[in-house]
Order: C-alpha cells, then structure tokens, then sequence
C-alpha cells in the first residue's frame, strides 16, 4: 500500500519581507468588536472609548465604546468592544 500521509509544509517570507523582521504593524480585525494588533511598540493610553497605540511608524488611534484590552503580549495586543473607527498618526 502506498503510504498517503498529508505533507505539511510550511511558509517562511523571504527576508527582505518587512513583516519578516517584525517592522510592519499588522491589523487584523473581526466583525468591528475585535482588533488584534503586532508588531507594535506600546501602549500609550486606554479608556473606554479610545485606545490609543504606538508603532514604529506613528499612533494608531482606535475609537468606540466599551474598549477594552483583552490580552497585552510582548508581539500583539487585543482591543475589544464596539469599535467605531481607527485612524493613524504619523510622526
């Protein structure tokens, strides 16, 4: 009998991919109550109707009502609750 195990393979970017060297923020966002951040340096302030964010690039801005950080991690952060816009500041 033949053998028909799956093969797994994974992916690796190339290296001159930015995200492979950890410098792109990423934002992943799930039905406007859900936001998922990498990449990211800090945390620069949290309330419940802003959560404001630093990267390497600017101050991501994210607005709505009853935010919430659901988890903080060296390479992500959560945001939840009813997320209304996001905007970015360049500096």
């Amino acid at each position: 009998m033949k053998d028909r195990a799956k093969k797994v393979i994974a992916f690796e970017p190339p290296c001159w991919c930015p995200d492979s060297a950890g410098t792109t923020s990423r934002l992943t966002m799930f039905n406007n109550d859900e936001l998922v951040i990498e990449n990211f340096r800090h945390v620069i302030y949290s309330d419940d109707e802003r959560v404001s964010v630093k990267t390497r690039k600017g101050i991501l801005n994210i607005y709505g009502k009853r935010l919430q950080i659901a988890y903080y991690a060296s390479y992500e952060v959560k945001i939840c609750g009813s997320i209304n816009s996001v905007d970015w500041l360049t500096v």
